[in-house]
């Protein structure tokens, strides 16, 4: 079920305050700030994803290295808008060759 009520800030500081810095459960939290367990759960982590991606988004990254530099991109680019220009058919290994990229 969806969550529809609006939850003060007062609870969600109160409900982040309790279990970072007590030993309280969620459910134990939960009764003292008169909201769900389920909100405490959702209330906690969102508070805790939004402060690691703010203090570690550039010094992380996250997914597949790149293959190519942006410079080897904007090149392999222009190749394929010369190709383009001389004819229809265009094969990759051309563009390749026409950008002078290492791949």
């Amino acid at each position: 079920m969806v969550f529809s009520r609006k939850i003060s800030a007062e609870k969600r500081v109160k409900a982040c305050f309790l279990k970072e810095n007590t030993r309280f459960s969620l459910r134990e939290i939960a009764p003292i700030c008169h909201i769900s367990k389920s909100s405490v759960a959702r209330i906690c982590h969102l508070s805790t994803t939004r402060t690691s991606l703010r203090t570690n988004s550039s010094s992380r990254k996250v997914g597949r290295p790149r293959k190519i530099t942006e410079r080897d991109g904007r090149a392999l680019c222009h190749a394929l808008e010369r190709l383009r220009a001389r004819g229809a058919n265009i094969a990759v290994k051309n563009v390749v060759k026409e950008s002078g990229s290492s791949l």
